[in-house]
């Protein structure tokens, strides 16, 4: 019996710190989206700053871990009030079954031409009709790139790939802005 009390104490300590660990979930999710905000106004006054991007990616992925702990808390919530409520035969056993079905059902749809459907294989038919729509036929032949065309066709010099490259700035994004804005007009 002692090494039950022993082990029963161990477990309390062992409780204890997940409780403070999962008491705080909100907080540090919070913190996490308020640190967010701020590096992302930061980003609209620094944009070419990396450092920046990743700070927001690392804040990103910890509110995402968060997010999930606080998705399983409430899960769990829900699940204790489950328990409480009691899933015999009871009333609201019922509610929540019926609205549980009420969501995962489609009841009714309307056609493109405005024309409410009720009936189970109608909607089914039409469902049908709308996706193998837009997923398109089987194609006999498959286009491939004319690689004649592209070996013999125009490409950009040296010097234009490395303008390519350069990195941009508030007045050379003016300089293109105009260029273009240019070309619009004499096009």
């Amino acid at each position: 019996m002692e090494n039950v009390w022993c082990k029963l104490k161990k477990l309390k300590l062992q409780l204890k710190d997940i409780n403070g660990f999962m008491a705080t979930y909100q907080q540090k999710l919070c913190l996490a989206r308020e640190k967010l905000g701020i590096i992302q106004g930061q980003i609209q006054s620094h944009m070419l700053c990396q450092d920046l991007f990743n700070q927001e990616k690392e804040l990103l992925l910890e509110i995402a871990k968060w997010s999930n702990i606080e998705g399983q808390a409430i899960r769990h919530k829900a699940r204790a009030t489950w328990v409480e409520s009691g899933d015999g035969n009871t009333k609201y056993f019922h509610a929540q079954w019926k609205m549980r079905s009420s969501h995962n059902a489609i009841t009714s749809i309307y056609t493109e031409d405005n024309v409410k459907l009720t009936d189970p294989k109608a909607i089914e038919t039409e469902l049908i009709s709308v996706f193998s729509g837009l997923m398109g036929d089987c194609a006999t032949e498959i286009p491939c790139l004319d690689y004649m065309v592209i070996r013999d066709g125009i490409y950009l010099t040296v010097q234009q790939q490395k303008e390519l490259i350069r990195e941009v700035t508030h007045e050379r994004s003016l300089m293109l802005s105009r260029l273009c804005r240019k070309r619009k007009l004499q096009g």
